[in-house]
């Protein structure tokens, strides 16, 4: 548990120091998307890949709920609270969805 603690500040300090946690949601898109395609295309430790991906989910998250719920005068998309909790709510019943799908399509092909 100290390991990964460690690896986790390891990784956010310089983000915190030259305030990289406070970059457009699409920067952190991008970087999420690198994560994956190093996951899949290279043989980059999967911890590390890990890791990475959950330091950069935290500020993600942070900027995508600013991009719902900002005016769109100020570069969101003024859905407000409500608004966004629905956005966000229908993004993880899709996953639900998706994951009881993928996993029901694998057991039968199994059987």
């Amino acid at each position: 548990m100290l390991k990964a603690r460690l690896i986790s500040a390891a990784i956010m300090l310089p983000l915190v120091i030259y305030g990289v946690l406070f970059l457009p949601t699409d920067v952190f898109t991008l970087l999420l998307g690198l994560v994956l395609l190093a996951y899949f295309f290279t043989k980059i430790d999967r911890v590390l890949l890990f890791w990475v991906a959950f330091v950069l989910t935290r500020p993600f998250g942070a900027t995508f709920g600013d991009l719902l719920t900002k005016p769109i005068a100020n570069g969101g998309l003024n859905f407000g609270t409500i608004g966004s909790s629905l956005v966000l709510g229908g993004i993880l019943v899709a996953f639900v969805v998706y994951t009881v799908r993928a996993e029901r399509k694998v057991e039968q092909e199994v059987v």
